[in-house]
């Protein structure tokens, strides 16, 4: 039996580059992933499936929305199990609300296809100023970022927000 030994140097060589290759995913990620249990964000599994389903649908990345103090959207994203992902997102421009919906074909919930349905409309001033409002009452920023509650079979609801510099 010949035993061939790996040279240190070999094995370095490889785990920097899976670092360099982890960190370009990363980079890329619509959502912050957590490295530490208790740390905001979503495990990279998560972050990789639900980032999935946006760059389907050709849609922002809003934690880089945020470095635009100016910026503020936010999106709710549905994945049904039993039907196609949808995403609704309203995004401010100057005192108008724009709303785009965007739909995934999807077969049973687990095999994503293509984007199949897209709707933009601009709201009118009136359902701005109302949907402004209700944002306000909601106190989006203070709501918590994880109710632990995944339910049993059904579907995920993912909801997101950028305004004044904070995701």
């Amino acid at each position: 039996m010949r035993v061939c030994p790996i040279p240190v140097k070999s094995i370095l060589r490889v785990l920097l580059l899976l670092c360099f290759v982890a960190c370009a995913f990363a980079e890329d990620s619509y959502f912050p992933v957590r490295t530490k249990p208790g740390e905001p964000g979503l495990s990279a599994s998560d972050a990789k499936g639900y980032g999935e389903v946006l760059r389907r649908m050709n849609d922002p990345h809003l934690p880089e929305a945020a470095q635009d103090g100016n910026a503020e959207m936010y999106r709710l994203m549905i994945l049904p199990v039993w039907g196609d992902p949808i995403v609704v997102r309203v995004q401010k421009r100057g005192r108008i609300y724009t709303l785009a919906a965007r739909r995934v074909s999807s077969n049973g919930g687990y095999k994503l296809g293509k984007l199949v349905e897209h709707k933009d409309v601009q709201l009118t001033e009136n359902d701005s100023a109302t949907l402004e409002m209700l944002v306000a009452k909601l106190k989006f920023f203070d709501l918590p970022t994880d109710v632990g509650d995944i339910g049993l079979d059904g579907e995920e609801w993912i909801i997101e927000g950028v305004s004044g510099g904070k995701y």
